[in-house]
């Protein structure tokens, strides 16, 4: 959501399969063998839209600063906790 409102702090012109393959560690083409069909991410690209960000609160931005901040914690544990079940025994 954020993404397609142009509130994260990407360079404008960045695509949210670019976007996602870096944060996710992987290749950009995994991204796109997930989103085919009605869930295609096709070729949507970050702009940044300063109108609606000057329209926010500063709580608001810090509110969803937060919030994203405990999404990614919670997927970098949940990878955590699939590689300490995946790979038994080894330290």
């Amino acid at each position: 959501n954020e993404f397609k409102s142009g509130l994260l702090p990407l360079t404008d012109g960045t695509t949210l399969r670019n976007f996602l393959s870096k944060l996710l560690n992987c290749d950009p083409m995994r991204i796109s063998k997930k989103f085919v069909g009605n869930n295609c991410i096709g070729k949507q690209v970050f702009r940044r839209r300063v109108a609606d960000i000057n329209r926010l609160t500063p709580d608001q931005i810090q509110r969803m600063r937060v919030e994203l901040s405990e999404l990614e914690r919670r997927f970098f544990d949940r990878v955590a906790q699939t590689n300490r079940v995946k790979s038994p025994g080894v330290s």
